[in-house]
């Protein structure tokens, strides 16, 4: 976490605006997955009155005590600024279907590791995890099913894990997608 905070200031000191926010933030596309158009966690920001200030646009403070705008333009469309016109315009862009579609298959996956690190549930919902000597533990076997342990180190399976589930996840939910658009040209 102090990794992230650090790289977020040091960003934020070398390039202008929220570009950090944009372009390396790894919680970025979590919020794009989230974040469509009316969505629960969506920005408001295009319903107010131009040009006002939203609550996440980048700011400055005057010397009269005035907060004045300090937008860069670093990404356009902006989300803050207008999430619908932002939503519209990235849904076809390269990458953003295999955001929108792997997503699921990366929390399957990220839940699923429990279960095949330790044969059972038990493993996740007692928190043991959590307490686990991590740098002792990347280079044990990270697999159990079949009633035995198989070999594969942690530092590797994990990885595994994540990319063949969401890389799954993608390929079932975009011929679900072709599946239904020739469904409805039907």
């Amino acid at each position: 976490m102090l990794l992230t905070i650090i790289s977020a200031i040091t960003v934020g000191y070398l390039y202008a605006g929220k570009s950090w926010c944009n372009y390396f933030c790894p919680f970025s596309p979590v919020q794009a997955v989230f974040t469509g158009p009316k969505g629960l966690l969506g920005s408001q920001a295009n319903q107010k009155p131009q040009p006002s200030i939203t609550q996440s646009m980048c700011r400055r403070i005057e010397p009269n005590g005035e907060e004045k705008s300090a937008c860069v333009a670093c990404k356009l469309p902006c989300i803050d600024i207008d999430a619908e016109k932002t939503y519209w315009e990235e849904l076809n862009k390269l990458g953003r279907k295999f955001v929108q579609y792997g997503y699921v298959g990366l929390l399957i996956g990220f839940f699923g590791y429990f279960y095949l690190y330790a044969g059972n549930w038990k493993y996740y919902f007692s928190g043991i995890w959590s307490r686990d000597d991590s740098w002792e533990a990347l280079g044990k076997p990270s697999f159990y099913f079949f009633t035995q342990d198989h070999y594969l180190p942690k530092w590797l399976a994990v990885p595994l894990v994540l990319a063949i589930c969401t890389g799954l996840s993608y390929l079932i939910r975009s011929k679900l997608e072709k599946v239904y658009k020739a469904d409805q040209k039907r």
